[in-house]
């Protein structure tokens, strides 16, 4: 039906990572586990669109992760 094509989102809901908000900092930290440093970091970066936040965070601890092992080897 056409009514029914109308009622739906055309895509998939782009959240956005607001970091000037107390709670929303607090959320998405608590969300991406990782520090708000690192949450500000990564929205400088990358801009506040979610999933590029959470792409760059999780490559920041990737990188951090190996660092940490060539340091005990």
């Amino acid at each position: 039906m056409a009514t029914e094509s109308i009622n739906r989102p055309e895509g998939p809901a782009v959240y956005r990572v607001d970091v000037h908000q107390d709670y929303e900092l607090l959320y998405w930290c608590g969300l991406f586990g990782c520090r708000p440093d690192e949450l500000r970091h990564a929205v400088a970066k990358v801009g506040q669109i979610a999933e590029a936040v959470e792409q760059e965070i999780l490559v920041g601890k990737a990188a951090r992760r190996k660092k940490a092992q060539k340091e005990r080897d």
